[in-house]
C-alpha cells in the first residue's frame, strides 16, 4: 500500500503581508485576479508575481503604466525572464487588455 500524497502546499503560499486590502488608487480587479489564480495554481512563481505587483502598489492597465511598470521591475533588479514572466501572468488575469 502507497502512503497518501502530501496536502497541497498553498496554505501560507503568500506572506501574510501580503494580504492586506488595497487602496482606491490601485487595481483592485488585478489583484483579485491574481489572487484566485494562487489558489487554482499554487505554483512559486504565480505567488512571487503576484506578490511583485502588490509590492508595486500601482496601476497597470495602460501602455504607459505597463511600460513604468517594467522600469521599476528592472530597477529593483527582477531578471529579464522574471519580468517576462510576471508579464504573462498580467496577460492571463486580464486578456482583455490590448496594451499587454
Amino acid at each position: 500500500m502507497h502512503p497518501a500524497p502530501p496536502a497541497p502546499a498553498t496554505p501560507g503560499l503568500i506572506p501574510p503581508s501580503y494580504t492586506t486590502p488595497w487602496d482606491a488608487a490601485e487595481d483592485v480587479d488585478l489583484l483579485k485576479a491574481l489572487k484566485v489564480l494562487v489558489g487554482r495554481q499554487p505554483y512559486g512563481r504565480v505567488a512571487h508575481g503576484y506578490c511583485v505587483i502588490q509590492r508595486y502598489g500601482q496601476p497597470i492597465r495602460s501602455a504607459v503604466q505597463i511600460g513604468a511598470f517594467l522600469t521599476w521591475m528592472e530597477a529593483e533588479g527582477l531578471s529579464a525572464s522574471t519580468r517576462r514572466s510576471i508579464v504573462g501572468l498580467l496577460r492571463r488575469v486580464q486578456p482583455h487588455n490590448v496594451a499587454l
